[in-house]
């Protein structure tokens, strides 16, 4: 959630994961210089002990309103919470025990554990509207950089051609197979976002259905508890 300083004051971006944000706020240092402020450096260099239990680039709209002024421009990029999740499961591919279930149980294992506690996984899982000030001008992720480059330049009353807004951390995109009742969980789980945001739910037209659903979600019970007595021990450390 970094804060950097512009010739007409300072801007704040509320960073959603999985929307692009590395991005946005590699630009943001080029084109304006210095050091972003709100960011995680601690995290990144392994520092331990410390007084967030996420990184400072993901706190919650609730946490920023203790400390980002009302007057500072602020903004954010947002996207489909259906392709941001699967982006999610891909970056935690490899990286995740519950990944290794695949995608559909892996699915209801981390929405199970962030209806026992939104902080895990540093507020990955949660939705976007919890992350993102009312005040804050969105943007969506599908339309691309462009829009927001034209409007710092609204804003800042300055330009930059020079500069461009790259996607950086890009991944392979192995195709996930979704069924009837993935996608509905998903639209449910994440129905506040779809509605602020003005996405369209999704359809689950072509799609099939499920017959291991139900003993995916009774699988998923346990080891969300399980996922979230392990991220409460790490944030201790």
């Amino acid at each position: 959630m970094p804060v950097i300083s512009t010739p007409k004051g300072q801007l704040f971006f509320a960073h959603v994961p999985k929307t692009g944000g590395s991005s946005v706020e590699e630009y943001l240092k080029r084109r304006f210089g210095g050091r972003l402020s709100l960011i995680d450096h601690n995290k990144r260099e392994g520092i331990v002990g410390t007084g967030l239990i996420s990184p400072a680039t993901h706190l919650t709209a609730i946490d920023l309103a203790e400390l980002i002024p009302d007057v500072i421009y602020s903004f954010a990029v947002v996207r489909d919470p259906l392709t941001r999740l699967q982006s999610e499961y891909r970056f935690q591919t490899g990286a995740s025990r519950m990944s290794r279930f695949g995608f559909s149980t892996w699915l209801r294992i981390v929405v199970a554990a962030c209806n026992l506690d939104a902080r895990i996984y540093h507020n990955h899982i949660r939705p976007q509207s919890d992350l993102v000030p009312k005040e804050a001008e969105t943007f969506h992720f599908e339309d691309g950089f462009d829009t927001i480059i034209g409007r710092l330049d609204e804003v800042t009353e300055t330009t930059a051609p020079t500069e461009k807004m790259g996607h950086l951390l890009k991944r392979t995109r192995e195709p996930i197979t979704l069924t009837v009742e993935d996608v509905n969980l998903i639209a449910d789980f994440f129905a506040v976002d779809y509605e602020r945001f003005g996405y369209k739910r999704p359809t689950t037209a072509g799609l099939k259905r499920d017959p291991h659903a139900g003993l995916r979600t009774a699988l998923a019970k346990p080891l969300a508890r399980a996922v979230v007595a392990k991220q409460r021990h790490d944030w201790l450390r």
